[in-house]
């Protein structure tokens, strides 16, 4: 099962359900071309964000959801998810750099979640496998998604967030979307989804 990661959007108040794809570099998409979700090490997978300061991840707001269904049926998509916890050991982000008025967060699929997690992947496996043996074509994803809120009066001007995936114990995270502006985000419709930021509570 390859597939590329997405993230489904770095979100104001409300979760924006945006291709990664689109806004995905040429050099990413390459590295992560032979990426396969089933046989990653679901304990060493981050997820990154680096946005301006005024703006912080809603506690419990980031997520992590696998995704598995036949090519054709659609419809019958099984998906599970999981929600993310921010770490804050140095090293966790150690290869990002915050510039200033920029901020880093960096999140991980909790370690009592993992447990579950490997056996949806196991199940998902035996599925694939006969899938396979019967001439069907299974596909999946993983992917991740955030929603954010403002600590103070939102500057005037670009909010540029770059978001990151690391896949592999001491591997580097791979940019997703890079210093994209959250004012300028649309849907793949082409309908633009930054909503009004929200105050953190």
């Amino acid at each position: 099962m390859r597939t590329f990661p997405s993230l489904r959007g770095f979100a104001l108040g409300t979760a924006l359900l945006v291709s990664a794809c689109s806004h995905m570099p040429l050099a990413s998409m390459a590295r992560l071309s032979s990426f396969d979700p089933m046989r990653a090490d679901l304990a060493a997978l981050r997820a990154a964000v680096r946005m301006p300061s005024g703006i912080a991840p809603v506690p419990g707001g980031a997520g992590l959801a696998l995704a598995y269904w036949r090519e054709g049926e659609e419809d019958g998509r099984r998906m599970e998810a999981i929600t993310l916890e921010e770490v804050k050991a140095p090293e966790d982000a150690a290869s990002l750099v915050a510039e200033k008025g920029m901020a880093v967060a960096v999140f991980r699929i909790p370690p009592a979640d993992l447990p579950r997690l490997e056996a949806i992947r196991a199940e998902i496996e035996t599925a694939r496998a006969e899938d396979q043996a019967g001439g069907r074509r299974p596909r999946g994803s993983l992917s991740v998604s955030m929603k954010g809120c403002v600590r103070g009066p939102v500057p005037d001007g670009p909010l540029p967030v770059t978001t990151y995936l690391k896949i592999a114990q001491g591997g580097d995270f791979i940019p997703l979307l890079r210093d994209v502006d959250l004012r300028s985000l649309k849907s793949p419709d082409g309908r633009m989804t930054a909503e009004p930021l929200q105050p953190c509570s």
